[in-house]
């Protein structure tokens, strides 16, 4: 299939956050023989770069708009592209509502002003694939989009895992707690603070818990601060931790926990039991596969459960392996792509636009048989 797959984020293996949603989704993509149009100039040469003025001159070979719409203002404005070919669908992935730009200082007369061109732009839009419940309420009650469809984020197995357990950098004569984030001011509600608090205070409890954060700090003997690590070396240090820590402030901006967050996937994937908020789709996930612990947030509550899983090796062992099987047979890159394969055949199948040309039928066809073998209604 060809594909225009439009963002602000380029490919990028080195980067996490959304980063790591294009980079999978893009190379799975790739791999299975699609080809994708890009607008960004800077994009990897294994994308058909255009830039406007060519999506318009070159649109009749396009058969799919798929546009990654997040927390950022502006990339929904990529959905005008579409017009190139108003006989291809439009698929929106929907990460994230417009509330989130009120952490970059925005005021809420502005807010609604992008409110209200997203709900316009999303009147172009034929289907939203969104990350989680929450977002799928939004696309529909917020946005208008009658048909969507739940895809959580994932892992990829292979690269993280037990397997990749390093043995240098980190103390492993102590109980290794890893809280992975980012400390970025406009994403408050990632809880360093906390995890700083929860650390302080449990050395006076237990000398032998390390907490290690992806954050820059001057090290003591209960936490080691290991700076800003590129996305490729996360697997190492995943699989030398014991505790996995997804935890998160309260959202002010908006009335829902609507991430899928992909440190959870990737502590799975790595065979860590989580410690995660009883919020969302962590709350789901976790009661769903019994792979970790929730928390209401309360700092002698997560101290209580670091303590609980230190001293029941095998009770954390059990969920790790639950967590790392859930990875290998559900939330995955490999499935995500598939669902998005899914989405694309059925609204390709609605419209008649595309499937019937001599120089796709092969590829179509095999597509809709995949998609038929990987993905279960």
């Amino acid at each position: 299939m060809q594909i225009a797959y439009l963002t602000n984020i380029a490919t990028d293996r080195s980067k996490a956050g959304g980063h790591v949603h294009v980079t999978q989704v893009a190379n799975i993509l790739l791999s299975r023989g699609h080809k994708l149009y890009t607008n960004l100039p800077d994009e990897s040469e294994k994308f058909i770069r255009l830039n406007k003025k060519e999506f318009f001159k070159r649109g009749k070979e396009i058969e799919v708009f798929y546009i990654r719409i997040h927390g950022s203002q502006g990339n929904e404005e990529l959905t005008e592209l579409r017009k190139a070919n108003n006989n291809a669908p439009c698929i929106w992935e929907i990460n994230a509502p417009n509330a989130e730009v009120s952490t970059r200082g925005y005021s809420q007369k502005k807010i609604s002003t992008f409110r209200k061109r997203r709900k316009k732009l999303a009147s172009m839009v034929d289907a939203a694939l969104c990350v989680s419940l929450e977002m799928e309420e939004y696309a529909r009650k917020e946005l208008g989009i009658k048909k969507t469809m739940v895809v959580p984020n994932g892992s990829d197995p292979e690269m993280f895992g037990p397997h990749k357990r390093r043995s240098d950098s980190l103390d492993n004569s102590k109980f290794r707690v890893l809280w992975s984030g980012s400390t970025d001011p406009k994403y408050t509600w990632q809880a360093f603070n906390l995890v700083e608090e929860i650390a302080n205070r449990i050395k006076n409890i237990d000398e032998n818990i390390l907490f290690i954060v992806t954050a820059e700090g001057e090290s003591n003997s209960n936490i080691k601060y290991i700076g800003r690590v590129p996305y490729y070396d996360m697997p190492g240090i995943m699989a030398s931790c014991n505790v996995g820590l997804c935890l998160y402030n309260e959202i002010n901006f908006y009335d829902k926990f609507y991430f899928s967050p992909l440190k959870l996937f990737d502590y799975m994937a790595s065979g860590l039991p989580i410690i995660g908020n009883n919020l969302g789709q962590i709350k789901a996930v976790i009661e769903e596969n019994e792979n970790g612990l929730l928390t209401n947030g309360d700092v002698d509550d997560i101290i209580e459960k670091v303590i609980y899983l230190k001293q029941n090796e095998d009770i954390a062992a059990t969920m790790g392996n639950k967590g790392r099987e859930a990875i290998i047979n559900k939330y995955n890159w490999q499935r995500v792509v598939s669902e998005i394969e899914k989405m694309i055949v059925e609204l390709i199948d609605k419209k008649g636009s595309g499937k019937n040309s001599e120089s796709n039928l092969g590829i179509w066809s095999k597509m809709k048989e995949m998609v038929k073998g990987i993905v279960k209604d």
